[in-house]
């Protein structure tokens, strides 16, 4: 197993999320810049995500659990983030739209059963 340094990961986060400076980086992960310094630096010691700071990243930007823990597998999870953009979106259709959308896609999911 290849594990990506602490560091790498942190400049990798920071890319993807468009952040360019600690504070807005801390504020992010509802931490502080001394946390996200220490994180970013390049110590020999070992460095791990705080539970609430990989909730943030797995459960509001879809970063992969695996990718973050153990640096392997995709960086995003793509799947979780589409269907979250589904369901946001879904939400804000009307009442009858969303009667209209769900059986539509229950009968295309029907019809694909059949194929």
């Amino acid at each position: 197993m290849v594990l990506c340094k602490m560091y790498k990961k942190m400049a990798q986060i920071q890319e993807y999320l468009r952040i360019n400076n600690y504070e807005a980086f801390a504020s992010l992960l509802k931490t502080n810049k001394a946390r996200i310094t220490y994180l970013c630096g390049k110590a020999v010691k070992p460095k791990k995500f705080k539970e609430s700071e990989l909730r943030i990243l797995i459960d509001d930007f879809y970063f992969s659990e695996e990718w973050l823990i153990n640096g392997t597998g995709e960086m995003i999870n793509y799947e979780k983030k589409k269907i979250n953009e589904f369901i946001e979106e879904y939400k804000k259709l009307p009442e009858n739209k969303k009667d209209y959308f769900l059986h539509l896609i229950k009968a295309e999911n029907l019809k694909n059963e059949d194929n």
